[in-house]
């Protein structure tokens, strides 16, 4: 939004306030912080993202478990890697492994012959009698794949590039979230510091009091091409061409074309996507307005655009040509007695004073041509040898500023004040028109930068210059650019005129003293200000609380759910990895048989028996058990007895297998009662863990 060098101060505008941001698209809703407070920020929005992928996670892995298959340990044994798993890169490992392992193997299965069982083939290969006598023969194998590894296969598969696909688009959005919502560098601007000198009026104190209090933004922008001259010239279209001699046969005629194109965007405006500005212009040599009859040993006198009444004379005295070239930018007489075109097509000269300028190389530049000096310069000037011819060319240009607002073309920036569906304010309006109705932004940057007008000049510490580096394609390139800088930056200069400080009528101050309505409607920009997209924010938190609620309320479901008897459910508790290990303290009662079709149902749970110590409704250990009499007399409830907990020993142990991971060798827990336990009581048995 902004190319000058120089930042506005802190107090032109505000922080951590909603705003809309002017952008090609429409306004976009944003919110403003400084360097270091956006790095908070950032840092939110990457805790906001990882806990939203958590919470994700959470979710698939709720999800991932409905998926039972076929209920083989294969399957529940993925479920487990899953479920247990903290994050989704730690799961992914898990399951890559589980998901080799599960890979569809190729198997031989027999096939019977004649009236031979299945069980006497069986038997016939494991004590490795021939197929002869049993009916079945070496060919009677079949290769095929198991139907159920490739379910378990392909169920390790799909968790595999589920969690991968998780863990990465939160390694990725963590990393990136802040460069997606960062949109800019810009903050709404604070009308109470805005200032911008009116229109003078024909007065002489008020034309040199304007042209002072603009000056220091034209140097700005001058500052800005040096700083940043590659990056601007991307945005400016600018040709010259050489088209050989002039007529006399001495002299080369040189012309140059420039334009660029401007939004309402580019200026910083809100709701300004609907203006535009495309400003063209050519500028060529002209020999023709010099005046060789009237000129003298002490001037070189022109009419410019050939007109008698607008005469300019360059100095030749030995004052004059002591110090290096300067340049004017001129415009018509009848622009000051007529008023501007109404087409905003201005005419306007480049006047190069240049003549008999010293140089210590030779040019050949139509404004830089040079020829041997009489005599050399003194030591002073470096003994230069060469300086400048008389009679340089003048530059005649013509530049013209076409406005359109919607797509409706506007004579002047005068015109938009009367268009239907303005979105712009009338103050800001003003603020365009007291900048554009004077005369091209060339001119008024070209004036105001007095000295530093012409490259050629910076680079001069004594008035003497380097003829062979100089050109009219270099001065004007850098002036061209600063135009650009200059217009684009409009808004920004009037956060850096010092407010209300400046004697002078401000376009932004109203009767009452106060800002006018619509002054605050453009943004600021500078590189300590951090500007993030307000509704990618809100979405960000917006989508952690829907996962978060789905997985808080999954978890609540849970909950409630505990105490209910449905295997269904039951899975997402006795696959939680203390669950597991507690179940390693249990045993199966010898007369309970289980088998795929005749599994135990509710009643038959206490069937299932818990070493002692461990019962199957805490998650940790006890270290002492009550165990109350269950008869309802008061004698029986006096006769509750406390017992401890003997024996509870775990050992961690490696294997000499090979690629084990070690076993869990366990002691069985033992309750013991009290040393001196009460007279009567009785010591249930240790394996009854429900009594």
């Amino acid at each position: 939004m902004s190319d000058i060098y120089t930042p506005p101060p802190r107090t032109a505008y505000y922080l951590a306030q909603a705003f809309y941001m002017p952008s090609d698209k429409g306004d976009r809703w944003a919110v403003a912080f400084s360097g270091r407070s956006s790095t908070l920020v950032s840092s939110a929005l990457t805790v906001i993202v990882t806990l939203s992928f958590t919470a994700l996670w959470k979710i698939i892995s709720f999800l991932s478990l409905m998926f039972t298959g076929n209920k083989s340990r294969r399957r529940f044994v993925g479920m487990i890697m899953l479920w247990n798993s903290g994050e989704a890169i730690a799961a992914f490992f898990r399951l890559v492994t589980y998901t080799a392992k599960c890979y569809p193997r190729t198997i031989k299965k027999l096939r019977t012959k004649g009236t031979a069982s299945t069980n006497e083939n069986i038997q016939d290969l494991k004590t490795g009698q021939s197929g002869t006598t049993s009916g079945v023969s070496q060919d009677a194998q079949q290769e095929e794949k198991r139907p159920k590894q490739r379910g378990d296969f392909l169920y390790g598969l799909s968790l595999c590039l589920i969690c991968f696909a998780v863990w990465g688009g939160s390694v990725a959005m963590s990393t990136v979230v802040s460069w997606l919502t960062s949109i800019g560098h810009v903050a709404p601007v604070n009308p109470s510091v805005l200032f911008y000198p009116k229109i003078p009026e024909p007065v002489p104190v008020q034309q040199l009091k304007d042209f002072g209090l603009r000056a220091p933004g034209i140097l700005r922008s001058l500052g800005s091409v040096e700083a940043a001259k590659v990056t601007l010239r991307n945005r400016v279209s600018i040709t010259d061409d050489n088209l050989g001699l002039n007529p006399n046969g001495t002299d080369l005629l040189h012309e140059l074309d420039y334009n660029y194109n401007l939004t309402g965007v580019d200026l910083g405006l809100r709701g300004g996507d609907g203006l535009s500005l495309r400003v063209k212009g050519h500028c060529g040599t002209e020999y023709d307005w010099y005046r060789p009859d009237i000129s003298t040993n002490t001037s070189d006198v022109y009419h410019l655009w050939n007109n008698k009444d607008q005469l300019w004379s360059i100095g030749l005295s030995e004052d004059a040509i002591s110090r290096a070239p300067v340049a004017s930018f001129l415009l018509p007489n009848e622009y000051f007695v007529n008023g501007s075109p109404a087409d905003s097509n201005f005419s306007f000269a480049v006047v190069v004073s240049s003549a008999r300028r010293t140089s210590v190389t030779e040019g050949s530049d139509p404004w830089y041509t040079t020829e041997l000096r009489d005599q050399p310069a003194s030591a002073y000037q470096y003994n230069a040898k060469f300086w400048m011819k008389r009679a340089r060319p003048i530059l005649s240009c013509w530049e013209q500023m076409q406005w359109s607002h919607k797509g409706a073309a506007l004579g002047s920036i005068g015109d938009l004040i009367d268009q239907r569906g303005r979105t712009i304010p009338e103050v800001l309006v003003e603020v365009l028109e007291a900048t554009f109705s004077s005369g091209p932004m060339l001119c008024r940057l070209g004036n105001a930068s007095g000295d530093s007008a012409l490259r050629s000049r910076t680079t001069s510490p004594n008035g003497v210059i380097d003829a062979s580096i100089s050109s009219i394609q270099s001065d004007m390139e850098r002036l061209v650019l600063a135009s650009y800088v200059a217009t684009r930056n409009i808004f920004i200069d009037a956060t850096m005129f010092g407010g209300s400080d400046q004697n002078y009528p401000s376009v932004f101050q109203g009767g009452n003293g106060q800002a006018r309505e619509g002054s605050g409607h453009f943004v600021v920009s500078s590189p300590d200000i951090q500007t993030f997209s307000l509704t990618g924010i809100i979405c960000l938190v917006c989508i952690l609380v829907f996962l978060t609620a789905i997985w808080l309320l999954l978890e609540l479901m849970l909950l409630v759910l505990k105490g209910h008897k449905h295997p269904f459910w039951c899975k997402y508790h006795v696959l939680d990895a203390v669950q597991l290990f507690r179940c390693l303290y249990e045993k199966n009662d010898p007369t309970l048989e289980i088998s795929k079709t005749d599994r135990p149902i509710s009643e038959d749970l206490p069937n299932i028996l818990p070493y002692g110590g461990w019962r199957c409704n805490e998650e940790v250990p006890q270290q002492q058990i009550v165990l109350e009499d269950k008869r309802k007399d008061l004698e029986a409830k006096r006769k509750n007895t406390t017992y401890y907990i003997e024996n509870d020993i775990c050992l961690l142990t490696p294997c000499n297998e090979k690629s084990c991971r070690g076993h869990v060798l366990k002691d069985i827990a033992k309750e013991v009662g009290p040393t001196e336990p009460k007279s009567g009581a009785a010591i249930p048995p240790a394996s009854d863990g429900h009594s």
